[in-house]
């Protein structure tokens, strides 16, 4: 895990009470929200000893081990296999438990079927909308509300359905001020914003097999203003989480890879080849498999700004 790099600032002689050194750190804040400590508000890392309290530690808390490997309490005393993307290396255990917190409750959307938990954001398809808590305001839908979304806006594409989905990812992906942007961008120029994402979407729609996932992507972004990288992997990562995935500052730090389409097209395929690794078929496509490690790397990437 190089672009992490784990090792670079590990206390120097630094022991447990128990005289072990220490030998792995987490995330504070994490640890921090996990264990339900009472405090003012903690970032950076914080250095245990596994020895003592590896086993111990919050089940949802990833832990980042002296041989660049990230680990949760489940592989303590004995870690279960390890994966590798880019140089990033988990264990089976980690993964599973990464995508139990990104999938932590399913939801069965649709009228009179889901009873949302307050401040929750979910599709209604029947409604054909989203429905926001009216105490709190709009929060994140989920990746499966967001999915669901994508599902029904490639069975009935209209340029309403289309403005309804890309406003979906937004809220998913947390770009509410660059949807406002763009918004408001379109409607400067009387720009139907529905109509570009469907016309930005037409190599999609095609399906033609010479096409790459970056050729996709570069079509989409290409085709509408303010939607760079990023949020367009996001929209195509939504409508068919079996070929793409999200390439973020997240991942690209995390990963140390450009976030270009040639580097788009390298990140589908290594998601590909890990999809089908061992311990990891039980993930049932490559863009669940990337939501799911997303949360291994965003917690060491958070974890180690200055």
């Amino acid at each position: 895990m190089r672009n992490l790099d784990i090792l670079s600032d590990m206390p120097k002689l630094a022991h447990h009470n128990c005289a072990h050194q220490l030998d792995a750190w987490v995330n504070a804040a994490t640890h921090k929200r996990l264990a339900k400590n009472k405090g003012p508000k903690v970032k950076g890392r914080r250095w245990v000893c596994t020895q003592c309290v590896g086993a111990t530690l919050p089940q949802d808390l990833p832990i980042f081990c002296n041989d660049n490997v990230v680990r949760c309490s489940k592989d303590f005393p004995t870690s279960s296999p390890i994966l590798n993307i880019f140089g990033f290396e988990f264990t089976v255990n980690a993964l599973r438990m990464a995508h139990q917190v990104q999938y932590r409750r399913p939801r069965i959307c649709g009228s009179g079927t889901f009873v949302p938990t307050v401040g929750d954001l979910f599709f209604d398809p029947v409604a054909g909308k989203y429905c926001k808590d009216n105490f709190i305001g709009a929060l994140r839908p989920g990746p499966l509300d967001t999915e669901l979304m994508g599902r029904y806006f490639d069975s009935n594409r209209t340029n309403s359905n289309a403005a309804r989905f890309i406003e979906a990812v937004y809220y998913w992906g947390g770009g509410y001020k660059l949807h406002k942007t763009m918004m408001n961008a379109a409607a400067r120029a009387g720009v139907n914003i529905g109509a570009k994402v469907m016309g930005g979407l037409g190599l999609y729609f095609g399906r033609a097999p010479t096409l790459t996932p970056g050729d996709v992507l570069n079509h989409l972004v290409s085709g509408v203003d303010y939607m760079g990288i990023a949020f367009g992997s996001k929209l195509l990562r939504m409508l068919d989480p079996n070929v793409y995935v999200v390439l973020d500052a997240v991942l690209s730090k995390g990963f140390g890879i450009n976030i270009s389409f040639s580097d788009y097209d390298l990140l589908c395929c290594e998601f590909a080849r890990l999809q089908s690794s061992h311990g990891v078929s039980v993930i049932s496509n490559v863009g669940t498999l990337e939501t799911s490690l997303f949360y291994l790397v965003q917690d060491g990437v958070s974890a180690s700004r200055p």
